[in-house]
């Protein structure tokens, strides 16, 4: 919790600098990346167990792609089996799947023509979004038969 708290701090404060935003924005960018990528997978929401049972059991590598029985996106899969060719590890697909998303949402945040100071919140923004997604597994059915039951 004080990681996310100190990077989601360190982030915001980008909001109140004016000078070299694009280093800080690519600073905070590699910052989130390594955060994003290297967190363990087994600690994530409910629905990552699925996604890692879904990778052990049901992705081919890529020499027997073309026998593969559509579960989810072909894109995704292909993804999947790619990251499975290199090493048969969830983690290795974790870093893959990280480094295209980070990328994207660099270029995105670089191409559009906000402030850069809004970059910085739009930033922010999504690594709350991860916080609470990597965090989903406190409210699994489990727990919230508690809140429920009033």
């Amino acid at each position: 919790m004080v990681y996310y708290l100190g990077i989601a701090t360190l982030i915001f404060m980008g909001y109140f600098t004016s000078k070299n935003s694009d280093k800080y924005l690519n600073a905070m960018l590699c910052i989130l990346f390594v955060f994003i990528a290297l967190h363990n997978p087994y600690i994530t929401g409910t629905d990552g167990r699925s996604y890692r049972a879904y990778f052990k059991e049901n992705i081919p590598t890529l020499f027997h792609f073309s026998e593969y029985n559509h579960t989810y996106e072909i894109g995704y899969a292909l993804l999947n089996s790619l990251a499975k060719t290199i090493h048969n590890d969830y983690f290795i697909f974790q870093l893959i799947y990280s480094f295209i998303a980070i990328f994207l949402l660099g270029l995105v945040l670089k191409k559009t023509k906000l402030a850069d100071q809004e970059k910085i919140l739009l930033l922010f923004v999504y690594f709350c979004y991860r916080f609470f997604q990597n965090n989903m597994e406190f409210f699994t059915p489990k727990y919230c038969d508690f809140y429920l039951s009033g």
